[in-house]
């Protein structure tokens, strides 16, 4: 195993504080941005760049929140990190193991049920009904069910919720009880009176 030795990484972009950070050659890419006080709510989380001897490789965060093993974040001396301003994005929200607002890449065309696996799917998941809710071009907002295969869009809120099924003829045991003891009722009702 070779020696520690102190590297310097410059860190410009969408972070809490840019500036040129000394860290060890183990250190990797996260930690250096833990040393910059991390990325802002305005920064990208999914084009980050490392500028290293004139050439560009970017890193997707979200591989390494999902648990892809292939993401490199190694770093050296020298480099430079760049956190963009987030892009676009779509958010979901209720009855989700993980609800958030979700960075899209350039060109990412994805469905409901798309945006629902990202989220770690339905809390319920033996029933649930997906709400689009999205702001027109004319500043309106609409609102309106979609289904699991329905494109989505930048700036869409999906909002997921239990299915609301009405059954005919099916009664839960309250409401029994409740049917029961009225339709005794005129058994107890006090006698007229003569």
């Amino acid at each position: 195993m070779g020696a520690l030795r102190q590297i310097s990484v410059t860190v410009v972009g969408e972070v809490t504080y840019p500036g040129v950070y000394q860290t060890t050659s183990q250190s990797d890419a996260l930690q250096v941005l833990a040393l910059a006080g991390g990325i802002k709510k305005t920064g990208s989380l999914r084009k980050i760049a490392i500028f290293r001897d004139g050439k560009r490789r970017s890193i997707d965060l979200y591989d390494v929140l999902f648990g892809s093993a292939d993401v490199s974040l190694d770093i050296r001396d020298g480099d430079r990190l760049f956190v963009p301003l987030v892009g676009d994005t779509i958010a979901i929200a209720s009855d989700v193991v993980r609800p958030a607002i979700y960075e899209l890449l350039p060109d990412m065309q994805l469905t409901s049920a798309d945006v629902l696996a990202l989220a770690g799917g339905s809390l319920r998941p033996r029933g649930y009904s997906i709400e689009r809710n999205r702001i027109g071009t004319n500043g309106q907002q609409h609102i309106a069910p979609t289904a699991p295969e329905d494109p989505v869009f930048p700036g869409d809120l999906l909002q997921v919720f239990p299915k609301r099924e009405v059954q005919i003829g099916r009664c839960d045991w309250m409401a029994m009880c409740v049917s029961r003891a009225l339709s005794l009722w005129p058994l107890f009702r006090p006698f007229p009176s003569f």
